[in-house]
């Protein structure tokens, strides 16, 4: 087995955590009777990692992510401006408290290396080679044998842990026998024999990979498998070596994220770009904000840029906060989720994010279409104007507004959830959008014209629709979030007021796409009081019950995924649970000996191929319980006869 570092010129390596020390104060003497590295804690960052409506993960998450993971991140990484307030004593007391229960597992990879070859990759089976799984990011897998009549026989086959790993955030390719896996709290892509669990090799990244794994052919006949990473890098990587083709910062901005899914289409390398601009608005002394989002096309053999469009005007200067620090606008409007083709028009179209600075210019929260092969905008379609909103406008100050929050804020509606292009019932063409305020959108993909709209959830800065729907037939399957956060003296009394509503609807809902109609609901039940006071990594009650990970169809059937840690499988008639497993708990018995145990389901971490369904458990962001396990499910061998579904809850 190999193991391959990428050549970036940057030598950052990025950890996954959101806020760490967000709310850095002025300095910190050790009390005498406490850990130093506990007081430091205390006083730079407990007031975001304890409090679920922070995004930040949880105390209880840190402590799995590896002491390499949370100094990067501190120093060269996501969390570097906060990290500045802390001396180098502080920050080796802060890591040292945070891992002090962690166990040494550095070689895993090498014990747990495949002792047989792959199959050849020219000939190998493309079961999932992206996010969208086939055209039109319907997320429906043709390429499997389980369906509705017999995913009650699924069986758990193999189990693989990752060491120093909290959270599994990034959907894999699985071609042949190999399944293509990166981790984010890694920095690695690993190629896993999809059968047995070993490590073929890994390919080790200096930033910490962030999008989902794509896989492709380049011209000249090599098999590649690609990503973004959190610095705003793409990776093209050789299939078969896990030697790296190229990696390129391809980012408008240093502080630009590669978090949507990459796309390889008819010889040309997709790429939407997203942004850590947000984090660092926390910042008083911060010139807010200068990074837009952004669509590029590039040689898939070399990373050149074909073209480049932004979604917003280049930032200008815009005058001084109240504490006189330089600012700049417009900024934001992100591409977060998957961007679809569409080839019969030429268009690629993408979703976006907020404006995380003013003026809003009429692209935040919207859908636009650019052409596939100039990058020129053809349309554009805003669902939510005046949606400004950055990582200050959560964050309480003296006097009321955080001065990179001057403005009245919104509601970081975003599209979140993959642009779906489907064909109705009555043959039109139809773009259908989730948004995070819980509405769907069903838009004419010629003019970006309305067709229908549905709301179906109450909506929240964590979904609403959150990351992804599927398609099968003349129906839309939509997953809802809608969290449930407690109040906090961390948050700002609107956000406090938001987050308090009852209205909240978390479920799965059935649409007509011809008409937006509602054909059914499911929706998730608590049998228990979640303590969101608690600060057990694992409780019994789950604190959210939600569905905010991707949706996938197969036949007769979606699964989805909640962030209680459960996986179910509905019946695409009525929505009935033909199959659930509890992944929230220990596994002891792992094929790398590492132990693990799973968390929240989110992202989009599941994915069937042939008779297996392969399930990553574990998110530690956003009041989610955190994980580090691959689960792979296989049917018996053999096994051709439909049965009765089962349920089961472990």
């Amino acid at each position: 087995m190999k193991q391959h570092i990428s050549p970036l010129a940057v030598s950052a390596r990025n950890a996954v955590l959101t806020l760490m020390a967000c709310a850095a104060g002025t300095g910190s003497a050790a009390a005498a009777d406490q850990d130093p590295g506990e007081t430091v804690f205390k006083h730079h960052c407990a007031a975001c990692h304890t409090v679920d409506g922070s995004h930040a993960p949880r105390v209880s998450s840190l402590r799995e992510m590896s002491p390499h993971a949370i100094d990067s991140a501190l120093t060269l990484g996501k969390m570097a401006t906060q990290g500045a307030a802390l001396s180098e004593t502080e920050r080796r007391h802060l890591v040292e408290w945070l891992t002090a229960s962690q166990t040494d597992y550095s070689g895993w990879e090498q014990q747990a290396a495949c002792s047989t070859p792959p199959d050849g990759q020219g000939e190998a089976t493309p079961w999932v080679t992206g996010w969208g799984i086939g055209e039109g990011n319907h997320r429906y897998q043709s390429r499997t044998r389980i369906n509705a009549g017999n995913v009650g026989q699924l069986q758990q086959k193999w189990v693989l842990a990752f060491p120093g790993v909290a959270t599994m955030r990034s959907q894999p390719a699985v071609v042949g026998d190999t399944l293509y896996l990166a981790v984010a709290d890694s920095y690695t892509l690993y190629a896993i024999d999809r059968h047995s669990g070993c490590i073929r090799w890994h390919y080790l990244s200096e930033s910490a990979p962030r999008s989902a794994v794509g896989y492709g052919q380049l011209k000249d006949g090599r098999s590649v498998v690609f990503f973004g990473d959190v610095n705003g890098y793409v990776h093209m990587v050789d299939a078969k070596s896990g030697q790296p083709v190229w990696v390129r910062h391809v980012g408008v901005h240093p502080r630009t994220a590669i978090t949507a899914p990459l796309l390889l289409d008819n010889g040309v390398l997709y790429v939407a770009h997203s942004s850590l601009e947000t984090l660092a608005t926390l910042d008083p002394d911060y010139e807010c904000c200068q990074l837009t989002g952004a669509i590029s096309a590039h040689d898939p053999a070399t990373g050149d840029t074909l073209w480049l469009s932004r979604t917003l005007p280049v930032p200008q200067r815009r005058g001084g906060s109240k504490v006189g620090t330089p600012q700049w606008g417009p900024a934001g409007a992100s591409v977060w989720s998957a961007p679809v083709i569409d080839h019969k028009r030429g268009l690629i179209i993408v979703g976006t994010g907020p404006v995380a600075a003013p003026p809003d210019v009429g692209t935040g929260d919207a859908l636009i279409a650019f052409d596939l092969h100039t990058g020129e905008r053809r349309w554009v379609f805003q669902a939510t104007p005046g949606d400004l909103w950055n990582g200050a406008c959560r964050s309480r100050y003296s006097d009321g507004k955080h001065p990179n929050c001057d403005f009245e804020k919104g509601r970081d509606f975003d599209f979140g959830a993959g642009v779906v292009l489907a064909t109705d019932s009555n043959g039109r063409d139809v773009v259908l959008a989730g948004q995070k305020s819980g509405v769907v959108w069903a838009l004419d993909p010629a003019s970006g014209r309305e067709l229908w709209r549905r709301k179906v959830g109450e909506g929240s800065t964590l979904g609403g629709v959150h990351w992804g729907m599927t398609l099968q037939g003349n129906a839309l399957y939509v997953p809802v979030h809608d969290p449930q956060i407690p109040p906090s003296s961390a948050l700002p009394d609107d956000i406090n007021q938001w987050v308090s509503s009852t209205g909240r609807a978390p479920g799965l809902y059935k649409l007509d796409i011809s008409s937006g109609n509602i054909l059914w609901t499911w929706r998730p039940e608590r049998d228990c009081k979640p303590d969101f006071t608690s600060a057990e990594t694992w409780p019994a009650c789950p604190r959210q019950i939600g569905l905010s990970g991707a949706a996938m169809g197969i036949e007769g059937a979606v699964i989805s995924v909640g962030a209680d840690g459960v996986w179910r499988v509905h019946d695409i008639e009525n929505g009935q649970v033909l199959r659930q497993e509890d992944t929230a708990k220990a596994y002891i018995e792992t094929v790398n000996g590492v132990p693990g145990h799973g968390g929240s389901l989110d992202n989009a971490t599941t994915v069937a191929a042939d008779d297996m369904l392969y399930v990553q458990s574990g998110y530690g962001f956003f009041g989610g319980t955190p994980g580090n396990v691959l689960i792979a499910y296989a049917l018996p061998e053999e096994s051709t006869t439909p049965q009765a579904a089962s349920t089961t809850k472990q």
